[in-house]
């Protein structure tokens, strides 16, 4: 340890949307460092074994979630509370289709909490990582709402579909957090 030197550090704070970690990620990978921008959902989609999208030229990761809504605000729970199971997730997620594909947009299923969408809106839109909202209250961590008024319109639209639906009717009686 004493013939180390200290290397270059990341430029995060507690309000930047990506991690640290994911600066550095992005560092080795060779990206550009913009917060919020850094292609880590088309990297994973790839390691995946998900192609390109022909004209998608953003790519997001789309986790089923759990949003605990509260006096102070909604916090998004860690999406592991959820235990997801494969046949529930990929019910959820064929049931979204329809709603992301009637916008032009690609949904991609990989695992129980790891679906993928590209969008060529999506290439200039600021994100936070995941990591950065569990267990925090989301309202400053969604993204602004001229850029994303889309993403948050569909954002609605999915909740409203999951509300009622039997995956979550069925995880309810079970005492299970449902995907909201």
């Amino acid at each position: 340890l004493a013939r180390l030197t200290p290397g270059a550090t990341t430029a995060t704070d507690a309000q930047s949307l990506s991690l640290p970690h994911d600066h550095v990620l992005a560092a080795c990978r060779g990206w550009a460092l913009r917060d919020g921008h850094l292609p880590l959902a088309a990297w994973q989609a790839q390691a995946d074994g998900i192609a390109a999208v022909p004209g998608a030229l953003g790519w997001a990761l789309l986790t089923p979630t759990h949003w605990q809504v509260g006096n102070d605000g909604i916090v998004l729970l860690d999406p592991a509370a959820l235990h997801l199971a494969e046949d529930e997730s990929r019910a959820l997620w064929r049931s979204l289709c329809p709603l992301f594909e009637s916008e032009g947009w690609a949904l991609h299923w990989a695992a129980p909490l790891r679906w993928y969408v590209a969008h060529a809106s999506l290439a200039d839109l600021a994100s936070a990582s995941l990591d950065r909202v569990v267990g925090r209250g989301i309202d400053q961590w969604l993204p602004d709402r001229h850029a994303g008024r889309i993403v948050r319109r569909l954002q609605s639209e999915a909740q409203m579909l999951l509300y009622t639906h039997p995956v979550n009717a069925a995880r309810e009686a079970r005492g299970e957090l449902a995907v909201n």
